[in-house]
């Protein structure tokens, strides 16, 4: 119920600033009806409108098609002095709303479907100052941005809030919306979005230049104007990742090292490099997707590899390899400090799910998922027997003990892991 009187409330404010827009700028005065006719194309832009019926939205619309009819005949102005109109002491249940309707720097109310407009500042409202020694400081994807307190005749400094806009356009929101029109005028009668602040931080930028701008608002929501434009640039960022994992089907408890992977003839892979592996990053909410993947990462017998990321933020690591179970992170890493170093063969603890195997102290990866469906099962026995009946050999992902050959040894670790249901594990 209070998302749907939110939607309501959203609508009406909505709907009153078009009309206000339009009077300001074109002094066109737009009608009931066409603003019904706006209903089909707002639910089909936010389909979070479904949630609240055609009619009971031309209801709130009439409500404020009410107000405005009220503006020509019962009109109550209120003005300083003696024998002039007063607000009603106490309304009822009435549905009330601030707005600066005439742009003259004061509040209007509209309260109980009438427009009360507000005449009794003597001397007028002034708007505020611009605020001045506007600052960014940029570190890798992050910026802070600060400034000094604004002036104004009528608001105390204290009392003063802030907005800003941050683009990657000239003059733009697109990063951080004012909700005010470059002048300085305000869309909305609400507190700046920095409040009371004199600074703000953004993090999570991507790589470019940003312009960004800050105005005060006084105590009756005027808005001054905007302190001259200034631009920040954030450069690409990367990070070092370290990790360290064994693979079960290459893993020798003898050495406490894994075995080289082998082809028909010999070392698949030079110097101490034992296979080669997948390495992903996945956002941390639903449904997970891959952010950043790159294939052909050396791993060597100690379990050791890295690898230069170019992001930073919180991410799931996510480890494939041809003929392993995928594994995933016990929880998303933050890639802050430089470098990152995640061991997944310390404790099980390190993989969701606790997915990993251990051998000799050490955590292992499951292997022998042939097929990468992320189930070890009867499937995978059936393309190793297949191949093993062929006298296959090489660098083959039937191979799940890495020794070049395909025979009856690479299907005792399916069997094992088939046994024990092993599978996947990621949110």
């Amino acid at each position: 119920m209070e998302r749907l009187c939110d939607l309501h409330r959203q609508l009406y404010n909505a709907a009153l600033e078009e009309r206000i827009d339009a009077f300001r700028k074109a002094g066109k005065s737009i009608s009931f009806a066409e603003q019904c006719k706006s209903l089909t194309l707002i639910r089909q832009q936010n389909p979070e409108y479904l949630a609240i019926n055609a009619q009971s939205a031309q209801v709130t619309l009439k409500r404020l098609d009410k107000a405005f009819a009220h503006r020509g005949a019962g009109l109550v102005t209120v003005y300083a002095g003696a024998g002039a109109s007063s607000l009603p002491v106490y309304l009822a249940a009435a549905a009330v709303a601030c707005g600066d309707l005439e742009n003259d720097q004061d509040l209007d109310l509209l309260a109980d479907s009438k427009l009360y407009e507000n005449h009794v500042c003597n001397p007028p409202n002034t708007a505020p100052e611009a605020p001045q020694g506007l600052q960014a400081s940029v570190s890798n994807d992050t910026v802070v941005l600060a400034w000094q307190k604004a002036d104004d005749l009528q608001t105390m400094q204290n009392g003063l809030t802030y907005n800003l806009r941050v683009g990657t356009t000239p003059g733009g929101n697109e990063i951080v919306s004012s909700l005010s029109d470059p002048s300085g005028w305000r869309k909305i009668a609400e507190m700046g979005n920095a409040y009371q602040n004199t600074g703000w931080w953004l993090h999570n930028l991507e790589p470019g230049t940003y312009y960004w701008s800050v105005q005060a608002i006084d105590n009756s929501f005027a808005g001054g104007p905007f302190a001259p434009e200034q631009t920040f640039v954030v450069q690409p960022v990367s990070r070092t990742v370290h990790l360290s994992l064994f693979l079960e089907g290459l893993f020798n408890p003898a050495t406490g090292q894994m075995n080289k992977a082998q082809d028909e003839n010999g070392d698949e892979f030079p110097g101490t490099v034992a296979d080669r592996i997948r390495f992903s990053l996945a956002l941390p909410v639903a449904p997970f997707s891959t952010f950043y993947s790159v294939d052909n990462i050396d791993l060597n017998q100690d379990g050791t590899c890295s690898l230069s990321v170019p992001c930073t933020g919180y991410y799931y690591l996510v480890i494939k390899h041809r003929n392993s179970i995928e594994t995933w992170s016990s929880s998303p890493v933050y890639l802050l400090s430089d470098p990152v170093v995640y061991d997944f063969a310390s404790e099980a603890s390190r993989a969701y799910g606790d997915n990993l195997y251990e051998v000799s102290g050490k955590w292992l990866i499951y292997g022998a998922d042939v097929n990468q469906d992320g189930l070890i099962d009867s499937s995978d026995m059936l393309l190793v027997e297949s191949e093993s009946n062929d006298f296959a050999a090489g660098y083959l992902p039937a191979d799940v003990n890495g020794d070049g050959i395909i025979d009856s040894s690479d299907m005792l670790l399916i069997e094992k892991n088939a046994d024990n249901f092993v599978s996947s594990a990621r949110p």
